[in-house]
């Protein structure tokens, strides 16, 4: 190609032109340009190869020119997955970890397996509050992991996890005497950390200890109003609180801090009433002596078997109870209960009533789950309820039939298996005077009395198979071999 000199003092459009096309010359020298036809094919998209992870076959993804969906795989996230989240405090690898953990913890339901067809125990709302503290305040943060900790994982507490959870309840200690000394003493986000401090307290059984927060709670409840403009205006922190107080009563013995008269009134009857127009109060008024019980006892009695007749499924598919709703229930239950007497307080005059009373506390404690989702202890209610049922005496049928109520719903609740030495006697005898012999007869005694089949059905027939591996059932013909046989489980 012959060389061609340009004047660079005076380039106007035609030269430029001119220099383009002469640059192009050289460098598509020897080329030959394919037609129209072959290039419209050779820019039409090839399948990309994909490997499928489940199948462990190599797949060709649609072409998107052949007008078929293009298949995309996502590569996964680099990083802890909380580097896009603002968080409120600065956490080391192993403390973020730890709060990732703890999230799920927090949103996770903690719920009774078996009554998940009769109630909702994930309304979204009522997580919500919980769920955002974490995101907006360091304190709140610190304790849910040290609950995580001490709680939700206790193969990490023994392989030094104890030493992290003392860490994050120190910070939290700290952040909170922040607030208590400024202007956020009264915040909402102040009762949401001091309620879980109380709540980890209690789940370590230091309820002492969880006392002297609850009364710190106490005391901002009284300055924000009262525990009636709680409930109007946080319906959601209030419930933690009466929920605390019912726990803290129920452990310690005492009454509890707030007044039933201050409460709403979420009776079961009226809540029935209102979705179904029914009342279970007929059937229970020629069992178990129920017009010679008090008023107030026979108000709870009926509510309680309402309760239970709607979560052994008797309004089938029509209702069901969402989990705030239920919770509602049980502590205003628990409320009544104890407001007819505390643990220690001045006892019902009737045994009878007495025993009925304790029962119906062991009953209630079926719904009153710990953080982890089991139940907790309740030793002053099981020494108490021990002591009332080694004390009675009366052989009436009616009294028979709540002994062996009170027996099995303890057993279930909150009579462990170191009882058994007194309690198999105990129950062998009742059976016996009461002249029962298969285990759908006992069935029927005890759902005179509330009695939840799915859930309290399987502990007692295991305690119902114990009594009957050791020996007969006093009273009974001792000498025929096949009676053990007519004996259903």
């Amino acid at each position: 190609m012959s060389l061609q000199f340009i004047d660079n003092a005076a380039i106007d459009r035609r030269t430029r032109r001119l220099i383009r096309s002469h640059v192009a010359k050289g460098r598509n020298v020897g080329k030959t340009r394919p037609p129209r036809s072959k290039q419209s094919k050779r820019g039409a998209i090839t399948p990309t190869p994909i490997y499928n992870r489940h199948s462990g076959i190599v797949e060709h993804n649609a072409a998107v020119g052949l007008g078929k969906q293009e298949t995309i795989e996502i590569e996964r996230q680099i990083g802890d997955g909380l580097s896009v989240l603002s968080i409120p405090a600065d956490l080391d690898a192993k403390s973020r970890g730890l709060f990732k953990s703890a999230l799920s913890f927090i949103n996770g339901p903690i719920c009774i397996p078996e009554l998940r067809n009769v109630i909702d125990f994930e309304p979204a709302e009522a997580k919500r509050l919980w769920i955002q503290a974490m995101f907006l305040d360091e304190a709140y943060l610190h304790c849910i992991i040290a609950m995580f900790v001490a709680v939700v994982n206790p193969v990490l507490s023994r392989q030094g996890g104890s030493s992290e959870a003392m860490y994050h309840l120190s910070q939290t200690f700290r952040l909170v005497n922040e607030k208590l000394s400024s202007r956020e003493a009264l915040s909402d986000m102040t009762m949401v950390v001091v309620i879980a401090m109380t709540q980890f307290e209690r789940s370590q059984s230091q309820y002492g200890r969880g006392l002297i927060h609850f009364n710190g709670l106490e005391r901002i409840v009284e300055l924000r109003g009262g525990i009636t403009e709680l409930l109007n205006c946080k319906p959601g922190l209030a419930q933690k609180v009466l929920r605390a107080d019912l726990e803290f009563a129920l452990h310690l013995g005492s009454a509890t801090c707030f007044r039933i008269e201050n409460l709403p009134n979420y009776s079961t009857t009226t809540w029935l009433l209102n979705k179904l127009v029914l009342n279970q109060k007929h059937q229970l008024s020629g069992v178990m002596s129920f017009r010679k019980l008090t008023a107030s006892l026979q108000d709870l009695l009926t509510d309680i078997a309402n309760l239970t007749w709607l979560l052994n499924g008797g309004a089938g598919q029509r209702i069901q109870l969402d989990g705030n709703t239920f919770q509602d229930i049980i502590i205003s239950l628990g409320y009544r209960l104890l407001d007819i007497s505390s643990l220690v307080g001045t006892r019902p005059l009737s045994s009878h009533e007495n025993i009925l009373h304790f029962g119906l506390i062991a009953f209630l404690t079926t719904f009153l789950l710990g953080l982890s989702g089991t139940r907790p202890d309740y030793p002053m209610l099981a020494g108490l309820t021990r002591s009332a049922l080694q004390r009675q005496v009366e052989v009436d049928k009616d009294s028979q039939e709540l002994i062996l109520w009170v027996l099995f719903i303890s057993r279930a609740t909150i009579f462990s298996y170191c009882d058994d030495t007194w309690l198999i006697p105990m129950m062998r005898e009742t059976i016996s005077s009461l002249g029962l012999c298969l285990w759908e007869e006992v069935c029927q005694t005890l759902s005179k009395l509330p009695w939840v089949n799915s859930v309290h059905d399987f502990p007692s027939k295991t305690i119902w198979s114990k009594l009957n591996s050791r020996s007969e059932i006093t009273g009974r013909n001792q000498n025929n071999s096949s009676y053990r046989n007519t004996v259903h489980f």
